[in-house]
């Protein structure tokens, strides 16, 4: 048996909770394009209802994590913006801005939002636009809805029991000596696959204060899309 202490983000901290180690039983599927696709199509054939399926692997609080799962809830928001009229008349662009998942790992349950995303609705629902890629900021609701500085934000919210963890998008995440369990601590949001059924993406870097890493890849199935 190993324990595993998680913390508030204002440094208070909570009882450990017992966690064997059934972590070594979960694989990291996010370098394995195929085996995450076919977990979520099989996920979605069972009867129970399936949002979609998530994997990810990294550190928290000095434990080694590795889990794959099904999502239990999905939903994705978007916002409308108007641009600048330029002559052609009035335009509208519809953005993907929020992502917010929900799952069960082997001793906690999860709620992750991934915000500020910005990926135009559904221009692109093949492949990888490069260019998309954001780096970790600090999440703020005032700059929640500012999609175009290439900056998002990701919160773990961690529940075992009574015991509860906030765990936030860290830019400022310094890298250590690593293990070849430990995600890199490069931060990134990518949207990779986009359309009205199925959403894709991966988000990975550093968590609050002590230095937290995640890796984590996503397949979602939207709940009814929130329109702007």
């Amino acid at each position: 048996m190993r324990m595993l202490t998680t913390t508030f983000l204002c440094g208070c901290a909570i009882e450990p909770f017992e966690t064997p180690s059934a972590y070594d039983q979960q694989r990291y599927l996010c370098d394995d394009r195929e085996s995450l696709q076919a977990a979520a199509d099989a996920c979605r054939k069972e009867p129970e209802p399936c949002s979609g399926y998530i994997s990810f692997q990294g550190r928290i609080q000095l434990v080694q994590l590795r889990v794959d799962t099904t999502l239990e809830r999905g939903m994705v928001h978007l916002v409308d913006e108007k641009l600048e009229d330029t002559g052609a008349g009035p335009q509208e662009v519809v953005s993907l801005s929020r992502v917010e998942l929900s799952g069960a790992a082997p001793y906690f349950h999860f709620d992750v939002a991934i915000s500020s995303i910005g990926t135009d609705w559904p221009e692109y629902p093949h492949g990888t636009r490069t260019d998309d890629e954001l780096t970790f900021g600090t999440p703020d609701p005032e700059t929640a809805l500012v999609l175009d500085d290439e900056i998002g934000a990701v919160q773990w919210y961690i529940r075992a029991g009574s015991d509860t963890a906030m765990l936030s998008s860290n830019p400022d995440t310094k890298s250590e000596p690593d293990t070849k369990s430990k995600p890199d601590t490069k931060s990134k949001i990518l949207v990779t696959y986009l359309s009205e059924t199925q959403v894709d993406l991966e988000f990975a870097g550093g968590f609050g204060p002590v230095n937290d890493t995640l890796a984590a890849c996503a397949i979602v199935f939207p709940e009814p899309v929130l329109a702007p």
